[in-house]
């Protein structure tokens, strides 16, 4: 099995999942971002072709972040947004990005118009909290600063937790599979 897959697959078991389509391009994002720059860095065995449970649990992260966000809503990626959400519309995509240092380089435009773009700039957000520990990095996502625990940081991290284990995983300060990687 593929990241991209067992990605597909958490996402479409979801309570409130996402329209298929949607969760397609999404599993294909969070994929190529948690395989270009996983949060934690995982050894697999020469010749073994399984998932580095370091990337999965990067996918884990960006599925609990997402869905806390946005409920990975189609027209919340867009950044179309009803009334208050989407913080007036200051947070863009499903991960909710604010700010210069979440955006990188890109415009709100082509981050409302790409998941791939967005679910880069969302580890690129938690990468540079990394050695806070995935708390840390959750309470920054949340605030702005790993030292501030919140309300916020608080359930993102119960969305991660359940995420991970959806996964088949026991995130922290080492990833590891519960009973093995997918085949």
């Amino acid at each position: 099995m593929t990241l991209a897959a067992l990605t597909l697959s958490v996402l479409l078991a979801l309570p409130h999942p996402p329209a298929e389509d949607h969760a397609r391009a999404l599993a294909e994002a969070i994929a190529a971002a948690s395989h270009a720059s996983p949060l934690w860095v995982t050894v697999t065995v020469d010749g073994e072709d399984s998932i580095p449970a370091g990337e999965a649990a990067t996918a884990a992260v960006l599925v609990g972040v997402g869905y806390h966000e946005s409920g990975f809503l189609e027209r919340i990626a867009r950044c179309r947004y009803r009334g208050l959400e989407g913080d007036r519309g200051r947070s863009l995509g499903s991960w909710q990005l604010q700010g210069p240092v979440s955006h990188g380089a890109h415009n709100r435009v082509t981050i409302c118009e790409s998941d791939a773009i967005q679910a880069e700039r969302a580890v690129a957000v938690l990468m540079m909290h990394r050695r806070t520990g995935l708390a840390g990095m959750l309470h920054a996502f949340a605030s702005g600063d790993a030292a501030k625990p919140s309300r916020a940081g608080r359930e993102l991290a119960a969305n991660v937790a359940a995420a991970c284990r959806r996964f088949g995983l026991v995130c922290g300060t080492t990833p590891r599979w519960e009973k093995g990687p997918p085949s």
